[in-house]
């Protein structure tokens, strides 16, 4: 069985005889898309196992808040600082600490 998770922000473009769609920008969710899409826009197998976990975290924990423009302004900025790797390192703590904080409600 394999998951097949899709987003449908481009199906009122395509008709019969479209076969390829150029967008401006990177298509996807904004709440969904790894931060490395957001500040890079290079898509990769990595993003989309970010986005997955996204969706079973709200699936898991019932929380659907998935777009914090904080912390995606926070990112685009140090894409122009040069400093992305400290940005992605410090929200990936912030995502592994809540996931453990869930869990250990969960479990107690």
């Amino acid at each position: 069985m394999e998951p097949k998770i899709t987003d449908f922000g481009l199906s009122r473009f395509i008709n019969d005889k479209v076969t390829t769609i150029v967008t401006k920008n990177t298509p996807g969710t904004l709440g969904y898309m790894a931060p490395e899409v957001i500040v890079s826009q290079e898509l990769s197998l990595r993003a989309d196992i970010y986005s997955l976990g996204i969706i079973m975290k709200q699936v898991i924990t019932g929380y659907n808040k998935i777009i914090d423009l904080e912390k995606v302004r926070r990112l685009k900025a140090t894409k122009h600082r040069g400093s992305f790797h400290t940005a992605f390192t410090y929200s990936s703590v912030l995502w592994l600490t809540y996931i453990l904080q869930v869990n250990y409600y969960i479990y107690s």
